[in-house]
């Protein structure tokens, strides 16, 4: 008779979505998973089958939960030009070093492998889409507020001063103008 599971699978993948956008999926071995969720191989690989399982798992996580929140976030209350500037300025004002863990799946494992290639993909086709209704359908433009605000998340992660930042999102608020 199997034991039954002694830690919460939703915790633990918490921890895990935190370690791969920080490290990355080849940055992150098999003891820092170990050490990040206090768990053993045994009790993780009897929820996910191996290290990239848990990694899908962890990008699933962030689709529900950060980029549904920006979807909400652009779909929202008020004026498109504010909804925007809310979520600019939050990623000004956060500056987060790990960047977005989307474009970094993107840039790390979406070539490897096909199954993230296609979390990723529908990740970046929900922002997209997104990005479009908020710019009142015009496809060109939500793309382009779309990479803008991509490349403002790169460049936070890249560790550029606040100011930059800001001028880089002024410039992508800009975009929803013309």
């Amino acid at each position: 008779m199997a034991r039954p599971r002694s830690f919460d699978p939703d915790q633990t993948l918490g921890a895990l979505k935190a370690l791969f956008w920080e490290k990355g999926y080849e940055g992150t071995s098999m003891q820092d998973i170990e050490a990040a969720t206090g768990l053993g191989k045994q009790s993780l690989y009897r929820v996910w089958a191996d290290k990239r399982a848990m990694y899908l798992a962890a990008l699933a996580s962030y689709a529900r939960d950060e980029v549904t929140g920006l979807v909400q976030m652009l779909d929202g209350d008020g004026p498109p030009r504010a909804r925007l500037a809310a979520l600019l300025d939050g990623a000004v004002a956060q500056a987060d070093r790990r960047g977005c863990f989307l474009c970094n799946a993107s840039l790390d494992q979406a070539q490897a492998n096909p199954d993230t290639q296609a979390q990723v993909q529908a990740m970046m086709q929900m922002s997209l889409a997104a990005f479009t209704r908020l710019a009142g359908g015009d496809a060109a433009k939500g793309a382009a507020l779309n990479a803008g605000y991509n490349g403002l998340r790169g460049m936070s992660a890249a560790g550029l001063d606040r100011a930059v930042l800001r001028k880089a999102a002024d410039g992508v608020l800009k975009l929803l103008e013309t």
